[in-house]
């Protein structure tokens, strides 16, 4: 994997985000790629999910400990 410093990611996203506010089709192209790459994530999230030999982290929570999991990421209440 090859590692970008600060700078020139900061000058991808500048260059990202003229382009697509340069036409509809341009924000088009780059709304389908920002789908595309979201659907990949997740679908390589979904494989981890299921992968028996994973880290238990990884491994998606069903039932009982699902709930759990999910009421402790719940934000509690400010009073």
């Amino acid at each position: 994997m090859v590692q970008k410093d600060h700078c020139s990611m900061e000058i991808e996203r500048m260059n990202v985000r003229m382009f697509s506010l340069e036409s509809e089709r341009s924000w088009d192209a780059v709304a389908s790629f920002c789908e595309e790459v979201i659907s990949q994530k997740e679908a390589q999230e979904r494989e981890r999910e299921h992968d028996p030999l994973a880290p238990p982290l990884r491994r998606r929570r069903v039932g009982r400990r699902r709930r759990q999991f999910a009421a402790a990421l719940l934000p509690t209440p400010q009073v």
